[in-house]
């Protein structure tokens, strides 16, 4: 491992984007996991990361706290787990990319007085269908603004069947 890889944990590493993300970041050799995180009563605890993941052993067992030498910590877990691993994140000023939605006032209050000592990115649904939905609600919204006749918008969100958290927060 080189001084400039960045060393990463992934909070939330059971779950299908942790999974994800825990694939990519070992197949990239900018990148190494150096952490696997999960909630006090996952049934995941102790196993391997890699194992879950779908990409056989690499060593790094699923825990659930951060340890030591961490660059970033990238959050795809619940809103009580986001808000336990920003506060850490804000104390030892480890860098913060979170995709988590639902949280409190008070969880999101956490989140935002981590931003004051931490790089922190709150960026709540990473999918592509829906970035590229917002971009297209935007320009839609453009052209409608100008119609007279008025316009009924009605929004209905679906999930795959897979996502814990639906409706998102």
């Amino acid at each position: 491992m080189s001084s400039d890889t960045i060393k990463v944990a992934v909070n939330g590493a059971a779950g299908r984007m942790g999974q994800r993300v825990t694939a990519l970041t070992h197949s990239d050799s900018e990148l190494v996991l150096a952490a696997a995180l999960e909630a006090s009563d996952s049934p995941a605890l102790g196993r391997d990361a890699g194992e879950i993941a779908g990409i056989g052993s690499i060593g790094v067992p699923i825990t659930a706290e951060l340890g030591d030498h961490v660059d970033v910590v990238i959050d795809f877990s619940m809103p009580a787990g986001l808000a336990k691993i920003a506060e850490v994140c804000g104390q030892r000023e480890i860098a913060l990319v979170a995709a988590t939605t639902g949280l409190t006032k008070e969880q999101q209050a956490i989140v935002d007085t981590a931003a004051q000592t931490a790089p922190v990115v709150l960026a709540p649904n990473m999918s592509l269908a829906v970035n590229l939905t917002m971009k297209l609600v935007r320009e839609a919204a453009k052209i409608l603004k100008n119609v007279e006749s008025g316009v009924d918008v009605e929004i209905i969100e679906r999930h795959h069947r897979f996502k814990e958290d639906a409706p998102s927060g």
